[in-house]
């Protein structure tokens, strides 16, 4: 069943991919790809859950809160349990895309809230629009990095072994500065996003 969310806005639809870029062998090689790019790209980190799209509709009067919606990276049902409480609280016909790990919804850009819609707005403005909804809804944002070093070093280099075969972060995204969300209408890649992928240790 589809969902109009906003203007141009309807689940379920294919999200942004990133296209494959380099692989991340060591930390020094890791922030030379990130500073010749900085200037040109926001980069995330890259969760290693399932892509999910969250969309809010309105409710029958005698349930309280929204319906909440969600979908796969493939157009179809999202089929997995996760805590959807807190995104009850979000206005209807709101959308976020992000991941679903360890049972939570963790968004990383807000594309529409309240029936505007937000995909032509620049990244930044996305992130930061995902970032006031968690902290409406008392969810922390885990895509911010204060330091890259510290990231790398700290949550992508130790946990990247052999032995550890499903990390919390696999990686990083680059995001081209100022751009607008692009609706794909296949599974496809998108030029504008790039994943900058960690090598497992050899």
């Amino acid at each position: 069943m589809s969902i109009n969310i906003a203007a141009g806005l309807s689940l379920p639809f294919f999200p942004m991919r990133p296209k494959m870029g380099v692989r991340l062998t060591s930390v020094e090689q890791a922030l030379k790809e990130i500073s010749a790019l900085h200037h040109l790209y926001v980069f995330q980190p890259k969760m290693n859950g399932d892509r999910v799209l969250l969309a809010t509709s309105p409710a029958p009067t005698i349930v309280k809160g929204s319906i909440i919606s969600a979908y796969q990276r493939y157009g179809g049902n999202y089929t997995f349990k996760f805590h959807e409480t807190p995104w009850r609280l979000l206005p209807d016909l709101t959308c976020l895309d992000g991941e679903v790990k360890d049972g939570e919804f963790h968004p990383f850009e807000l594309l529409a809230l309240g029936g505007e819609s937000w995909l032509r707005k620049p990244v930044e403005e996305r992130i930061e629009g995902a970032k006031e909804v968690c902290l409406q809804c008392g969810v922390p944002y885990k895509f911010d990095i204060p330091s890259m070093e510290k990231f790398i070093t700290t949550h992508l280099k130790p946990i990247f072994t052999p032995r550890n075969t499903s990390p919390y972060w696999e990686g990083l995204v680059a995001k081209k500065k100022g751009s607008k969300y692009n609706i794909l209408g296949s599974i496809q890649d998108d030029p504008l996003w790039t994943k900058l992928k960690w090598s497992y240790a050899q």
